[in-house]
């Protein structure tokens, strides 16, 4: 995982289908866990068998949950 991901200064929400083959699980829950220990995790979804293209699966969800990112991180 990069180490960029520790330089962030942004509220982050992390999205991840359980049948997504090309980026698992497992990575997401650890990007999130470092997101979380620096205090930039905003929202962890998890959407169950849904794929790598959660946009176009599972718009709804996607767009629910940008729209909450959106709002919590209005000035």
């Amino acid at each position: 995982m990069s180490a960029g991901i520790d330089l962030l200064a942004v509220p982050t929400t992390v999205l991840v289908g359980t049948a997504d083959k090309l980026t698992p699980e497992v990575h997401s829950l650890e990007l999130a866990e470092r997101l979380r220990q620096h205090g930039r995790l905003h929202e962890m979804v998890t959407l169950p068998l849904i794929g790598h293209m959660i946009n176009m699966e599972e718009p709804d969800a996607f767009n629910a949950a940008l729209t909450r990112l959106d709002t919590a991180t209005r000035d």
